[in-house]
């Protein structure tokens, strides 16, 4: 009879163990099919505090240097708690709202559409406010413009200056 419970209580610890590993397994399959050069790394994950936002997450490197690039320019340059005329955070960049208590700005898509899947005419509008609002920063990861109209990408080009910081591409409104 106690083997008999020693077998048991090794198996379900085992079937504990492999459900565990599945479901852990599962949820890091699914962030690195968003793609592998953005956030997903094969690394060891880190407990993070800073920004209060993502307190008590474990994110991989890039990400962790992400933040900490993002929490020195949203604080060299005063944008936390500000109108939403100072920033705005482009693809991959969205959480940066939330998590550096910044306002989006209004009548812009918070997630650009993929092509086809808005009306043109709303795109089009959109455009036409980004280019009025004409934001004083844009920060973008790398220089990922995935799903940002063409219009607006010119215009970035055409109005903004660029500076590198690791993953961060800052482009400020020039004078």
């Amino acid at each position: 009879p106690m083997a008999a419970l020693q077998s048991a209580l090794v198996a379900s610890s085992l079937t504990f163990l492999v459900f565990f590993s599945f479901i852990e397994s599962f949820a890091r399959e699914r962030i690195r099919e968003i793609g592998e050069w953005l956030f997903f790394e094969n690394k060891e994950l880190n407990l993070i505090s800073n920004p209060e936002f993502f307190r008590g997450m474990t994110v991989g490197p890039t990400f962790e240097g992400v933040l900490t690039i993002l929490g020195k320019v949203t604080r060299d340059n005063g944008f936390e708690v500000k109108s939403h005329d100072d920033v705005f955070f482009g693809t991959r960049m969205e959480f940066g709202y939330a998590a550096y208590n910044c306002i989006p700005p209004k009548g812009l898509f918070l997630w650009w559409p993929t092509p086809g899947e808005a009306k043109p005419e709303v795109v089009a509008e959109a455009v036409k406010k980004f280019k009025e609002w004409s934001p004083k920063t844009c920060i973008f990861y790398r220089a990922d413009f995935t799903y940002l109209p063409q219009e607006i990408v010119i215009f970035l080009n055409d109005n903004y200056s660029a500076s590198i910081l690791q993953n961060i591409l800052l482009l400020t409104k020039k004078s």
